[in-house]
């Protein structure tokens, strides 16, 4: 298949809590430069500078507009376009836990479109977008704005349509960034929505609500990462993704499409599943005639996984939309651009594949194991006979690749989480089994397998320290160790109840008292692959965290 002449860009969540360091961003440029991508965009929601904006970014490692001018010009050195991606809309979550704020706040994370304070602050904004970008283009969000017109807004104007509110507030933005010499571009799902996407499936036209209503002026970015809980469950093919981007057709807008790395759901990435889904969506956005597409990297949940661990998947992308689908060419092209294997970056991966041969889905035990409590064994039925062990020898293998590899602290890091697993994984099978025996020199011999694991979580989590410092600015490394912490406190507490009901102090353990089951309810012969955990301290207690 002939290379079609098209545009490639990355972008990276500099926002979920980890603000990745100017020399980390430098380097990660290094590799897009290698790959033939031409465009970074930095996603930010409130992590940068807005002069007469003090709260904004306020202690969150916000860069500096200095940080963004020198970030810039390496970019440009290096033939990378350095594009603004900022938040103009929704996911302003962060920002609203400032007072000073809520006077621009709609609902939930939504600003408050309208307002005059709200196109001040947005006013400010692109003053140092300006300042620190020498782009023309910038991402201006929209996304995900759920709550728009359903707070504040709905109070002052009544009910009013969420896509003609959206439209308003468009042209509004669209008149301060053009003041600012900016050309915008914005995630397209607002629009294109479940409803929109389905609706034109059937008919081939867009609702009245939208036909001649987006300015043609403005950049859509259509983002779409597959449909993991699509019925059949499998990698969505090729028409899926032709049918998400169809209602494009119908509009004159300059299209994107946006990839997903998957790397939001652990610490471990998806380098397998990744490629498996973007095969045919870049085959999709080919046959589609989209030919600027953007693979993205998020970092939901307090970036657990390092985006160099993603490095597979992101070249290959490029590749699969050229056209080449073989992987032991992209694995021998990949080793003459970096000097590193291919191989060694999909081995971690396991951490998320073992238990399952099925390594086209998207099950993270690299963060349900962490919190899955041993005695309240909440995943327990997802633990597998053999997996431990599996874990110790990956452990190993990950540990010998570390010394060949430009980015060390990504694999000591995912082999320490690998060691820790190798004892964590089946502790609640193991405890609870040793309880139900009610044989008390059985509980006495779990005692060193608790502190083996706290041994090993600590280990493991002095390397996450490690990587989270050279990669990023030390702001949000917190949350880690506040989880981290809670599951040793929880190790240590664990420990205490089993010594004192093998010393007679309680007669019985409450929670080994119930049986294991399947909190989710999946079928039996899906496990473990339908196991996706979203929520962090999701199993840890079924109780109320208050979090």
């Amino acid at each position: 298949m002939p290379r079609v002449e098209a545009h490639f860009g990355a972008m990276i969540d500099c926002s979920r809590n980890g603000v990745m360091k100017p020399q980390e961003v430098k380097r990660f440029v290094d590799y897009l430069a290698k790959f033939g991508y031409q465009k970074l965009l930095l996603y930010t929601e409130d992590t940068y500078e807005v002069e007469n904006e003090p709260l904004f970014g306020y202690q969150r490692g916000r860069y500096t507009i200095a940080e963004l001018q020198d970030i810039d010009q390496y970019c440009a050195a290096m033939g990378i376009e350095l594009i603004p991606c900022v938040e103009l809309l929704a996911h302003m979550n962060q920002l609203f836990y400032r007072q000073a704020y809520q006077d621009v706040r709609d609902k939930d994370d939504v600003l408050l479109v309208g307002e005059e304070r709200t196109y001040q602050l947005i006013e400010h904004i692109f003053q140092g977008l300006r300042k620190a970008f020498r782009s023309h283009h910038v991402h201006i969000g929209f996304d995900e704005a759920f709550g728009v017109g359903e707070g504040k807004y709905k109070e002052k104007h009544g009910v009013v349509p969420k896509k003609q509110i959206i439209l308003e507030h468009l042209a509004k933005v669209k008149e301060i960034a053009h003041r600012y010499d900016f050309d915008v571009m914005m995630w397209a799902d607002m629009f294109f929505d479940e409803k929109t996407i389905d609706t034109y499936d059937k008919t081939k036209q867009l609702p009245k609500d939208l036909l001649g209503k987006i300015p043609a002026d403005v950049t859509l970015v259509h983002w779409n990462y597959g449909n993991p809980w699509n019925e059949k469950r499998e990698v969505s093919n090729v028409s899926y993704f032709k049918k998400v981007l169809a209602p494009g057709k119908a509009v004159n807008n300059p299209q994107i499409y946006a990839a997903g790395c998957w790397n939001w759901i652990g610490y471990a990435p998806k380098n397998h599943y990744t490629n498996a889904l973007n095969r045919n969506a870049m085959k999709a956005a080919r046959e589609a005639n989209i030919h600027d597409i953007l693979v993205t990297l998020w970092s939901d949940n307090g970036k657990e996984c390092s985006f160099f661990a993603c490095l597979p998947a992101i070249y290959a992308a490029k590749r699969f939309y050229e056209g080449e689908n073989r992987i032991s060419v992209i694995k021998k092209e990949f080793y003459s651009l970096t000097g590193e294997s291919f191989d060694a970056y999909m081995a971690l991966d396991e951490l998320n594949d073992l238990g399952t041969e099925d390594k086209r889905w998207v099950q993270n035990p690299s963060r349900w194991v962490i919190g899955n409590d041993p005695f309240f064994r909440s995943f327990d039925s997802y633990v597998l006979p053999g997996v431990a062990k599996q874990y110790e020898l990956l452990s190993h293998r990950l540990k010998r690749w570390k010394n060949k590899t430009k980015n060390p602290l990504v694999f000591e890091e995912l082999s320490a989480l690998a060691a820790f697993f190798s004892v964590k994984y089946d502790l609640g099978t193991k405890t609870y089994l040793a309880y139900q025996s009610r044989d008390k020199s059985k509980i006495k011999e779990l005692i060193p397998l608790y502190q083996k694991a706290q041994k090993a979580l600590r280990v493991f989590w002095e390397a996450d320290r490690n990587l989270w410092n050279h990669e990023n600015k030390m702001s949000g490394f917190e949350v880690h160790s506040a989880r981290l912490g809670a599951v040793d406190a929880r190790l240590t507490d664990c420990i205490r109840w089993l010594e004192d009901y093998r010393n007679g102090k309680v007669g019985t353990i409450e929670e080994l008292e119930y049986p294991t089951v399947d909190i989710n309810g999946c079928d039996p012969d899906k496990k473990p692959k339908e196991l996706i955990n979203i929520s962090y301290t999701m199993g840890m207690t079924p109780n109320n965290m208050g979090w």
